[in-house]
């Protein structure tokens, strides 16, 4: 045998060795305050959760103070300002700012990376075998830190759950703390070993709290007590999700990449009010803005929602006060991302939740029931909003931003958030972006002639198509079913409402309509399609009708 097979097969091994790093912002929220504020270097610093409630993000020196996660921030006020620490309210839109810009620096050292979350990304660094992956995992570091000013661990592992237990080593040991990198490929199984015996089992990724307290029971208290524990076993005995941890701590890759991960199920968009609220009034904004917000995101993953679901709550922990935590879940006709129809579902359901007497602390939207934007289930009798968009007035109109319409909500209002006295947001740009304000919900600029330029002309081509279509079904059902019983029902009715957000059926003379599934004979019948734009026409008030004609014919027996 060649003597050297052996090395030479040990180094193929190498080299098709899979190859993942894990890379994670250092106190992510802290660094983003600090890249606009640098005289917050060295400093003990902690930022705060919606309505400054409590610590969702600490620097290296307030966890040295004893800063706990998730700490109520006014149990540890004073203590924390005593030792020259200093809070900071929560600027999402800035930190999801940097975010989006570190993972494009990040991606440069790779053409396949999964953004796992706003401060950590996977990326793949399987046939990267001509490279020093240390060094590159610390030119990465350098590179986002110049580029962006966040500093961020670096773990390498055969593995997704390998990378993350090297990304917690490399923030946390003082054997790789100094270089913020942890490769566990270049070390010898033992030494992996011994590493992972210090990680407790708790904290290997895909452990919950209550696995991890049921396999403590059961002697296994750290990553290597987990790894040597025979995967059939795991299986049998919890779920086939803890055998694939084991096996990826073994180095057997089980878990994909995804570069392009799942859309979500279901949305919610809620907040904690500052203060209590009362009034119809602010419910209607603030549950017209969390929509609005949810909508965003549904169109953001190109999906549409069947149903969603509006809940209230007033404040758990203050027994003194009457407690209400209603909900209700509405159906849409067809599902719809327009945000539109989905604050008119919501505010139905609030009109109908909303009870005085009650000092409310929370309001929220949950989508449910999606299914992908491509794929519409097609409602015969409906009316697209999509082709008929309602412009924004031009005085409420801005210039730019995400938030230019609708107009935006002033920061005043009590379930905007209550004012903290901390230190101002930093923002990346001129001016923050504020929050948007409800949209309207009247439909009085929805309806426009089909000659207008509110749709293309393939639109118009199409919606007078669905109108005729609709006219020569109900002709048909009308002169199939038509007998003598129904001329009783001869000027019963003058006029019929099929639906009075789509379209009106008019009666202008003798003969009989359809109402609540009352089929009938047309004899002498003007027949009229017209859109409804609020309110029933009037006889007595014809020059003020709302109803808009779009086209109409005669029928006589």
């Amino acid at each position: 045998m060649n003597p050297g097979s052996e090395s030479d097969s040990n180094a193929s091994g190498r080299r098709s060795q899979s190859a993942f790093a894990l890379i994670d912002g250092n106190s992510f929220y802290v660094s983003c305050e600090r890249v606009f504020n640098p005289k917050l270097e060295g400093r003990p610093v902690v930022v705060l959760s919606n309505n400054d409630g409590c610590c969702v993000a600490r620097s290296e020196e307030a966890k040295a103070l004893g800063v706990p996660m998730a700490a109520p921030y006014f149990q540890i006020q004073k203590d924390f300002e005593r030792a020259g620490g200093i809070a900071y309210s929560s600027n999402y839109g800035l930190y999801a700012d940097l975010s989006q810009r570190m993972m494009s620096v990040i991606g440069q050292f790779s053409d396949r990376q999964e953004i796992y979350s706003i401060d950590e990304s996977f990326i793949e660094w399987t046939g990267f075998h001509r490279f020093d992956l240390t060094t590159l995992a610390r030119d990465l570091r350098q590179r986002v830190k110049r580029w962006v000013g966040i500093p961020v661990g670096v773990g390498i592992g055969s593995t997704k759950t390998l990378a993350k237990a090297a990304n917690r080593l490399a923030k946390n040991h003082p054997d790789f703390k100094a270089h913020g990198v942890c490769n566990l490929l270049d070390l010898p199984e033992s030494l992996q070993d011994s590493y992972l015996a210090r990680l407790a089992v708790g904290d290997v990724w895909g452990v919950g709290a209550r696995w991890a307290q049921k396999l403590q029971n059961l002697g296994i208290r750290s990553a290597r007590d987990l790894k040597q524990v025979d995967p059939g076993w795991i299986r049998q005995h919890f779920s086939v999700v803890l055998e694939r941890t084991a096996l990826e701590l073994r180095g057997t890759p089980c878990i994909e990449l995804e570069e392009a991960p799942p859309p979500k199920q279901q949305i919610i968009s809620s907040r904690s009010f500052g203060q209590p609220v009362t009034t119809l009034e602010e419910l209607t904004q603030a549950v017209s803005a969390y929509t609005a917000r949810a909508a965003e995101k549904l169109r953001a993953q190109a999906s549409c929602t069947g149903a969603l679901t509006v809940f209230l709550q007033t404040n758990p922990f203050n027994v003194k006060e009457p407690q209400y935590h209603p909900s209700m879940t509405l159906r849409l006709a067809s599902p719809s991302a327009d945000t539109r129809i989905l604050i008119r579902a919501a505010l139905s359901g609030l009109k109908h939740l909303y009870k005085p007497g009650y000092r409310y602390q929370k309001a929220g939207v949950m989508l449910l029931d999606f299914s992908a934007a491509t794929v519409e289930q097609g409602d015969l009798f409906a009316i697209s909003f999509q082709r008929f968009p309602i412009p924004p007035p031009a005085s409420t109109r801005e210039p730019t931003g995400r938030n230019s319409w609708p107009p935006s909500i002033s920061s005043t209002k009590s379930w905007a958030g209550a004012p903290s006295g901390l230190p101002p947001k930093a923002s990346n740009r001129m001016t923050l972006n504020r929050i948007g304000d409800a949209p309207r919900t009247s439909f009085a600029g929805l309806h426009q002639p089909l000659g207008s330029a509110a749709g293309g002309k393939g639109d118009r081509v199409r919606l007078v198509f669905r109108h005729a279509l609709v006219v020569w079904f109900i002709r048909n059902i009308f002169k199939k079913i038509a007998n003598r019983t129904v001329k009783q029902f001869a000027k019963l009715f003058h006029r019929v409402q099929l639906d009075a957000d789509r379209f009106l059926l008019v009666q202008q003379g003798n003969g009989v309509s359809m109402q609540s599934g009352c089929p009938g004979y047309i004899g002498n019948f003007h027949f009229v399609l017209a859109h409804n734009t609020g309110e029933m026409a009037s006889d007595h008030n014809k020059e003020k009708s709302p109803i808009e004609e779009i086209f109409s014919f005669r029928m006589t027996k």
